[in-house]
């Protein structure tokens, strides 16, 4: 999986700062808003940039007429990364852009010494995931988060 020829309608940028993080939760807050996702999820999950701009994370952002709408990010842990928080946004939807994203980082991945590549896709992800190539390994039917004491170190 290579490098994609970006559109030149479009501008993708890695996230190197405190705005394009802001600009990942905004595109992942627009995305999930029509699926009820609370409005304060994402600019609560993303409100340490240290997250996203991580020596082990890398994060691109696609942005139309200088509008972000679309994102991805690819965690690394040795030789294993993991594709996570991609995103498109209701107006951009349909358009091949989070394939774009998705594509981007497999490739930055790849290009840091990734020998696995894995995600978990939601259902309205899972065709566009099986397209660039990811096959179905399990399937989970539902997640519940363990209350915080079980999970802080």
């Amino acid at each position: 999986m290579g490098r994609e020829t970006v559109p030149s309608s479009i501008e993708l940028r890695t996230v190197t700062d405190v705005a394009g993080v802001a600009d990942v939760a905004r595109v992942n807050g627009e995305a999930t808003a029509l699926y009820g996702f609370p409005h304060d999820l994402f600019p609560t999950v993303f409100a340490e940039p240290a997250s996203v701009l991580a020596e082990d994370v890398e994060a691109v952002v696609a942005y139309a007429n200088g509008q972000p709408v679309a994102t991805a990010q690819v965690f690394f842990h040795g030789v294993t990364a993991y594709v996570g928080w991609v995103a498109t946004t209701a107006a951009a939807m349909r358009g091949g852009l989070g394939t774009l994203v998705t594509r981007d980082v497999i490739a930055r991945a790849r290009m840091r010494g990734a020998s696995t590549v894995s995600l978990m896709a939601s259902p309205m992800g899972a065709p566009v995931y099986r397209r660039i190539g990811f096959s179905d390994v399990a399937w989970l039917r539902s997640a519940v988060r363990a209350p915080e004491a079980t999970w802080r170190a």
